[in-house]
């Protein structure tokens, strides 16, 4: 009995620890290497000779893969996993996305002549490997932790937006930052917009709405046809959801702060460039003058691709190989049609299954707020994709599909064990009393 009258005390009072930091539903430590991850996700390709005349061509993508690697080696052993049991089980989806991501690669044996079949690969190991840490990091973190990643995209929209307006219009008088482009422009603008609504509604954080107009003005300025058309599908799909929670008078302050935004674009020097991009990217030249950038002929290229190699497709980078390197232009433009037209029907429906999997998953365990968030995130990158971009550029879609069904599956756990932390202290007690006796 001694035995157990000293050791107790020791373990209960770890266990205590453990269960504060379960209760404060933070981890100082994993939500930094999400947030680290988030940002290797964001700076996109980005090579060393870039920042200077004379330095190496090092693709600095592997160095972040590289230290986020080792602060997660670092943070298990330990062994922060408070609030959720960890299992070995992958991730709704995940075996489906590695499958279409492999055999994109596994592809790249019978691409064409001329093909940048090496340069994909590359980009199909980073994009993998850097959902694979994202996963196995915020499948250990508490729920609450997660919420960083939104916090993140208020700060990088508001970064986003004055570094456009500084760098002023470019081509066209479309608005972008940091070298990103206009369509990479677009999609930080809205995701931000969701970011500001999901700290407003789920966080209470009300006074980020005021945030939302300029970000929605920003938008327009990048003249991204695909981006608006992306915007239009998330208002569509999940606005009315999201309009409903935010309340009768946060709804009229928030029409109130779009009159005001728009007044001072009118009375700015933005009305210009405003009035020009909207004018003539969506009335002028889209439905007045038909013209679509080359997406017709980009994508009837590529579905010819399809209709002559239908089960394995034309091999990775076949699009370039064949079509784009001729017609001058790079890759279809359209996640589906370029994973049918280089991987044929095996990649297409490994690619349904990696969609659709954890977007059933997270629906089928309840539309609550903050999965709805999620599913908002990956749905305006999805659609975006259809427009513009490339495999790596689909890398936030995977993001916030797994982070969704990383969120619904510990809200099931939740469910099921409502106080996993004082059933497992109970147990200890337990053992422990047993072993004295």
């Amino acid at each position: 009995m001694s035995t157990v009258g000293v050791r107790q005390p020791d373990t209960v009072g770890r266990r205590s620890r453990g269960s504060d930091t379960q209760a404060s539903g933070t981890d100082r430590f994993g939500q930094s290497l999400l947030v680290a991850l988030y940002l290797s996700l964001l700076a996109g390709r980005f090579s060393l000779d870039r920042l200077g005349d004379g330095l190496p061509d090092f693709d600095l993508r592997w160095g972040a893969l590289g230290l986020c690697g080792l602060g997660y080696a670092w943070w298990r052993t330990q062994h922060m996993t408070y609030g959720r049991r960890v299992t070995a089980s992958p991730v709704a989806g995940f075996t489906w996305f590695v499958g279409w991501s492999g055999w994109l690669a596994v592809s790249a044996l019978w691409a064409p002549p001329g093909s940048r079949a090496s340069d994909a690969v590359v980009d199909l190991v980073l994009l993998v490997a850097f959902a694979a840490l994202t996963v196995a990091t915020a499948r250990r973190l508490p729920t609450g932790s997660l919420d960083v990643v939104w916090t993140c995209l208020v700060v990088t929209g508001a970064l986003y937006l004055v570094g456009a307006l500084v760098a002023g219009p470019g081509a066209q008088g479309r608005y972008a930052a940091f070298g990103g482009g206009p369509n990479v422009f677009v999609r930080v603008m809205i995701l931000a917009v969701l970011a500001c609504f999901y700290l407003a509604i789920v966080k209470k954080r009300r006074l980020l709405l005021v945030a939302v107009p300029p970000l929605i003005v920003g938008s327009l300025l990048a003249g991204s046809r695909g981006g608006l058309v992306a915007l239009l599908a998330v208002a569509l799909l999940f606005g009315r959801r999201l309009w409903r929670q935010l309340g009768r008078g946060l709804r009229h302050t928030l029409v109130f702060l779009a009159v005001l935004a728009l007044g001072a674009v009118a009375a700015s020097g933005l009305r210009l460039s405003f009035d020009g991009v909207v004018y003539q990217r969506i009335v002028d030249q889209t439905l007045e003058q038909g013209y679509d950038s080359g997406r017709t002929e980009i994508l009837a290229g590529a579905v010819d691709l399809f209709t002559r190699f239908p089960v394995a497709g034309a091999g990775l980078d076949g699009y370039y190989g064949l079509v784009g390197q001729f017609a001058g232009y790079q890759y279809p433009h359209n996640l589906v049609i370029a994973t049918l037209a280089e991987s044929g029907l095996v990649g297409g429906l490994l690619f349904l299954g990696a969609l659709t999997v954890p977007f059933w998953t997270t629906v089928r365990a309840g539309l609550t707020a903050t999965r709805v968030f999620y599913l908002a995130a990956a749905t305006l990158i999805g659609v975006a994709s259809l427009f513009s971009g490339d495999y790596y550029d689909t890398r936030f879609l995977w993001f916030f599909l797994f982070l969704g069904a990383i969120e619904a599956s510990s809200g099931r756990r939740a469910a099921a064990d409502p106080q996993p932390g004082r059933t497992r202290r109970v147990d200890d007690r337990r053992r422990l009393a047993a072993r004295g006796a």
